[in-house]
């Protein structure tokens, strides 16, 4: 058994390495000198940037925690028929501005009782601006994406 094993795997190393092997006649060189691209160049002032890129995050003055917990404050819970004790998730995306405003929200996934709107209405109402994220020492729009967690108590 281990004799048979070692030789498929003889064979198929060996069929590996045949089957990358180039002529070296058949590579080329350029000598053609490529200019560089300034990295400042791709920064695009009206282009939305994902969070991931950014060297700089986005902050909100009272962190991320001080955004949700004003977010929940603004939600009416007793329209929407959950029932007590009920636990939900809404993620949501926006944009935060250059200038620290938010807009295009956006519901990505709604909770079982429909509080998706509510979350929306609720971080639209929300006035206090947002630090800006940084890309390449500019100020970017931003693509930045949260997830509220609704709790209503027994």
């Amino acid at each position: 058994m281990r004799v048979q094993y070692y030789i498929s795997f003889l064979l198929f190393f060996y069929t590996t390495l045949n089957a990358q092997e180039t002529k070296k006649d058949s590579v080329t060189f350029s000598t053609e000198v490529i200019p560089a691209i300034s990295p400042e160049s791709n920064y695009d002032p009206d282009r939305v940037y994902p969070l991931t890129v950014m060297h700089i995050f986005p902050k909100f003055p009272k962190g991320k925690s001080g955004f949700i917990d004003e977010i929940l404050q603004n939600i009416n819970t007793s329209d929407n028929g959950a029932p007590k004790g009920f636990t939900g998730k809404c993620y949501i995306s926006f944009v935060i501005e250059k200038d620290g405003t938010l807009s295009s929200f956006r519901l990505l996934r709604d909770s079982e009782y429909n509080f998706g709107n509510e979350v929306i209405e609720a971080a639209k109402k929300i006035t206090q601006k947002w630090k800006p994220g940084i890309y390449y020492d500019k100020p970017a729009r931003c693509l930045y994406m949260l997830m509220i967690k609704i709790d209503i108590p027994q």
